[in-house]
């Protein structure tokens, strides 16, 4: 079933909901707003033993 969550009004309001849900990331380049989308990712994860296996950072 697909879930519909719609938050704030501009572009990137939707990160702090959108991490609640995801167990990995892959960011390849990106400006300001991708990268704010990693350190939320990154300290919701911040208790979990290695990190590593579920981030990564490609630079563009």
């Amino acid at each position: 079933m697909a879930k519909s969550i719609i938050v704030g009004d501009r572009f990137g309001d939707e990160s702090e909901v959108f991490v609640i849900y995801i167990d990995a990331l892959i960011r390849f380049g990106g400006g300001p707003q991708s990268r704010r989308g990693v350190a939320l990712f990154k300290d919701r994860s911040k208790d979990a033993p290695d990190l590593t296996e579920r981030l990564i950072e490609v630079e563009g």
